[in-house]
């Protein structure tokens, strides 16, 4: 969903999670002060839907973030800037197992999927990298300019 509200060239979007609620403030005091149109894609739990418990919400949160499934980032006028990176990466195996609406995907039944999964998840995060280390200068120049 944030890569198709880029695509159409809005000043600011981002991703958030609830797990992490000082990034997401951040995120929203930057979306209300875009000059047009922001978008913030934030990842809140469905207990009932996703089959845990309640309880369990920012865990399963910040398990999608530290399985790099649910990244932090923002994209300012079409430059990428990820605001968190996990000191470790968790194995999506861990995220999917705490839910039932995936339990077609526990143990061997579907394994040879997660392991797809898994890969097609590491190669964005490699992607998103990219993006970032591209347009890291872009962001230390604005931030010197004061913006």
């Amino acid at each position: 969903m944030t890569a198709i509200v880029v695509a159409h060239h809005i000043p600011y979007a981002a991703q958030a999670a609830t797990s992490h609620w000082q990034d997401l403030s951040r995120k929203v005091e930057r979306a209300a002060q875009a000059d047009g149109p922001s978008f913030l894609n934030v990842l809140a739990t469905c207990p009932p839907g996703w089959g845990h418990d309640a309880k369990d919400s920012v865990r399963l949160s910040r398990i999608a973030v530290e399985s790099r499934y649910w990244p932090l980032f923002e994209v300012v006028e079409g430059h990428y800037r990820i605001t968190h990176r996990p000191a470790r990466q968790r194995p999506l195996e861990e995220w999917l197992n705490l839910q039932r609406r995936f339990s077609h995907l526990h143990g061997e039944r579907g394994a040879d999927l997660v392991v797809r999964l898994q890969a097609e998840l590491d190669e964005g995060w490699a992607q998103l990298l990219e993006r970032d280390g591209a347009d890291a200068e872009w962001f230390r120049a604005r931030e010197e300019a004061g913006a």
